[in-house]
């Protein structure tokens, strides 16, 4: 319900200033929470070893460069994980 609001203002409003710049604050918003979760979510004990590192890196790049599912990223980390352990 909230979404419905949240777009129909939007559709209605979006070129005013003031609501670009409230749309810009919550995207920095969301940034800041998906990178919070993360840090909680990851063994930091473990980071800096070069496995963690590659997986790190390998998925940031297909995630950002090309064109493959996240799904698949995430999938395939695990099926990596179980067989290199």
């Amino acid at each position: 319900m909230l979404m419905l609001f949240a777009t129909s203002v939007y559709l209605k409003y979006k070129d005013l200033p003031a609501v670009k710049a409230a749309f810009t604050m919550i995207q920095y918003a969301v940034f800041a929470m998906i990178v919070a979760v993360a840090i909680q979510l990851v063994d930091k004990t473990h980071i800096f070893e070069l496995k963690h590192i590659g997986i790190i890196v390998i998925s940031f790049l297909l995630f950002t460069v090309t064109r493959v599912h996240p799904a698949f990223i995430i999938i395939s980390a695990g099926l990596l994980g179980a067989i290199i352990r």
